[in-house]
């Protein structure tokens, strides 16, 4: 089966850096796992980052910590959210089941259009660096939390250009 990216995640796109608005649309072809872009996973400005902030949504506070989705000065950010989407809402699963094919499809896609991601299930590697397998990207995130033992943010949804 063949997906698309919904108006809304179109929208929600409007303003996340065209490269990896790109990636994020080779990515709904190459999936097979059906995701949407967030409300708040795309682009957003100071305010809007402390609010999720205040949340307990994200570690940013959107000024003195700030975040890759956060507006630069050229008008875009470089983050974007993305969650399966499941009998037409978004679907968040403490599994990973769902948000792993949605990486691999992200990982294929990055490679295609030579546009190297940062995933939040592996923050030390680019997604080129492993496998764009069901396999490689769940051994990055376990090579992840050997690198980093204890609490962390790991965010399944999240994708970022790398620096």
């Amino acid at each position: 089966m063949t997906y698309s990216l919904g108006t809304k995640s179109r929208q929600n796109l409007a303003r996340v850096r065209p490269r990896l608005v790109r990636v994020v649309e080779l990515a709904i072809v190459l999936t097979m796992q059906d995701f949407c872009v967030l409300d708040s996973g795309g682009a957003r400005t100071a305010e809007e980052q402390n609010a999720l902030f205040k949340k307990g949504v994200t570690q940013k506070d959107g000024y003195k910590k700030l975040s890759n989705h956060q507006v630069k000065a050229d008008g875009y950010g470089d983050a974007v959210d993305l969650v399966p989407w499941v009998d037409g809402k978004p679907m968040y699963d403490d599994t990973w089941a769902r948000h792993y094919p949605v990486a691999v499809a992200m990982s294929l896609a990055s490679r295609q259009l030579h546009t190297p991601i940062i995933w939040g299930g592996n923050w030390y590697e680019s997604m080129d660096l492993y496998p764009a397998t069901l396999e490689g990207v769940k051994e990055a995130v376990e090579r992840y939390k050997i690198k980093h033992p204890g609490p962390d943010f790991i965010d399944a949804p999240h994708f970022q250009l790398a620096p």
